[in-house]
């Protein structure tokens, strides 16, 4: 900073210089360790949007809740509206709310760790299997996240109806093979192994 001064005909310039280095290193700094934190935060969505993951953070004192944008998106809830877990827990499955209250009241009571699937509906009135997990922290505070589990148990429950459907038809042709004193059988030519019905053992 410098200033002109003019006395008697005579010009002077009046200054100073401050040192700055530590402000400007520490401004750098700063700006690195937000770029860093900003690449941390854009990893840790893309990893939650892959993984279909949602995490969240909960004061339970003053019910209040943080959620990660990869959350709200699974819930189909407005990114940064407020949600009670009164809210939270009248959307459980009324078959899932009970096991679900057991288990997060140890979390708060015990400090035990929780983990628990459960059906859960959606503002937009979708069902949802949810896988939970979650611990407490300090005081009345806890940790945890949320996956979308949904693909996984609709494919669980179409196996399952897909081996019931083709048991039945098991015993149908089991039974219509007895009826009609016809054995079946297959042959792998290759590995020479054969598999008979029940009926081809008994005629055989």
């Amino acid at each position: 900073v410098a200033k002109r001064i003019e006395h008697d005909g005579a010009v002077t310039f009046m200054g100073s210089i401050q040192d700055v280095t530590a402000a400007k290193l520490a401004e750098e700094s700063l700006k690195a360790s937000e770029s860093a934190v900003r690449r941390a935060h854009d990893q840790l969505a893309q990893a939650q949007r892959l993984s279909r993951t949602g995490s969240f953070t909960s004061d339970w004192e003053r019910d209040e809740h943080v959620w990660s944008d990869e959350l709200y998106r699974i819930l189909e809830v407005e990114p940064g509206a407020r949600i009670s877990f009164a809210d939270f827990r009248d959307r459980i499955h009324p078959d899932d709310r009970a096991a679900f209250m057991t288990g997060f009241q140890q979390v708060l009571d015990e400090g035990v760790e929780f983990g628990q699937v459960f059906r859960w509906t959606t503002p937009k009135g979708r069902l949802k299997y949810l896988h939970a997990a979650s611990r407490r922290l300090e005081g009345l505070f806890s940790i945890g996240a949320i996956q979308d589990v949904t693909d996984n148990k609709l494919a669980e429950a179409a196996l399952r109806e897909s081996e019931a459907r083709l048991r039945v038809a098991n015993r149908y042709l089991a039974a219509g093979q007895v009826l009609s004193r016809v054995g079946s059988f297959t042959w792998d030519v290759g590995s020479d192994e054969m598999h008979w019905s029940d009926e081809n053992y008994r005629i055989w």
